[in-house]
């Protein structure tokens, strides 16, 4: 095996290991909060896209605001604090679509889903 196909395999598996699987809104943001990939049944509607990012941007600024207050009152966390940046986003369609059984609905409407759809948000 050659080095380069080597760190392609790793690099692959350190990717797979940072994709976790939600089926609810519920899961989504503590996936997201845990910088991984999230693959989420979709129903590919505009609007529920942009309901998400905006969604996911107010829950990341009051998750910024209390982070922010918890280290104001203590100076060491304070030059550690690194806050997520940027609402969630839509990454893409995966080729290879796990099953998607009749009935599913989208994590984030309850529109039936149409395909699974990774999301990933900037950090």
């Amino acid at each position: 095996m050659t080095s380069k196909s080597h760190f392609l395999m790793r690099r692959k598996k350190q990717r797979d290991e940072r994709i976790i699987k939600v089926s609810t809104w519920d899961e989504f943001i503590p996936a997201l909060d845990k910088k991984c990939m999230v693959l989420a049944p979709w129903c590919d509607k505009t609007a529920c896209e942009d309901s998400v990012k905006d969604k996911s941007s107010d829950k990341k600024k009051e998750a910024e605001r209390k982070a922010k207050e918890k280290v104001e009152n203590d100076a060491e966390k304070a030059e550690d604090f690194e806050p997520l940046t940027g609402a969630a986003k839509s990454l893409c369609i995966p080729f290879e679509q796990p099953e998607l059984p009749e009935g599913t609905k989208c994590f984030n409407c309850d529109m039936a889903a149409k395909h699974w759809v990774y999301w990933g948000r900037s950090f």
